[in-house]
């Protein structure tokens, strides 16, 4: 699609209008196209910002990789446990538990983070190219080495910082291990976005 400088309007006819104006839901009819499609239209404006911002954040990641990555998980922690308890539990903003968000966040900032970034650094390394084959062998690999060993972790931090004795962890690792572990493989590679969030309800055990 061509735009007509002289005349102001697409080589498309109305339909351009029409489009520019339905998904910025803003924009004035009676500006010209480009002037609506560049400087007036809010939904350029907010693709603008949000593009600025993630490459904001590439450039982070790229000077900074470790203490980007680990707050990146923390902060993805600390959000899947609001959207678990205001989404899926439905607590509403009363009964919300600060004090559980928090501990999460810190799980994410001291463990979930690391571990991942130490670990996905590694099999990159271990498992080179970007084949079917290969990406099957590190799905593999994470599901059957990486997540046994990084839950009854999780569940030994979170006990932790529960303040839960050496026994009572022991006991929670005995009751919840198996249950989580298999709710891991039910959820899928669910870590890679939300770090931790199948493993959500072992902060509320006891």
């Amino acid at each position: 699609m061509q735009f007509n400088a002289a005349s102001g309007q697409s080589n498309s006819g109305s339909d351009a209008w029409d489009i520019c104006y339905r998904i910025s839901g803003a924009c004035s009819g009676s500006a010209p196209l480009a002037e609506c499609c560049s400087s007036h239209c809010p939904l350029r404006s907010r693709l603008h910002g949000i593009r600025l911002v993630w490459r904001t954040y590439q450039q982070l990641l790229t000077k900074h990789p470790w203490k980007v990555q680990i707050l990146t998980a923390g902060s993805t922690c600390g959000i899947s446990d609001i959207i678990s308890q205001q989404l899926i539990e439905r607590r509403g903003l009363t009964d919300h538990s600060i004090k559980r968000t928090i501990k999460m966040t810190t799980v994410g900032l001291i463990y979930v983070g690391p571990i991942l970034c130490k670990w996905y650094k590694y099999l990159d390394q271990l498992v080179v190219g970007k084949t079917k084959v290969a990406v099957f062998k590190k799905v593999l690999l994470d599901q059957f080495v990486l997540a046994p060993c990084f839950l009854a972790g999780f569940i030994v931090v979170t006990g932790f910082l529960g303040g839960l004795s050496l026994e009572k962890i022991y006991l929670k690792l005995e009751k919840n291990y198996t249950n989580a572990l298999m709710s891991n493989y039910t959820v899928g590679s669910c870590s890679d976005c939300c770090p931790g969030v199948e493993y959500l309800p072992l902060l509320d055990g006891k």
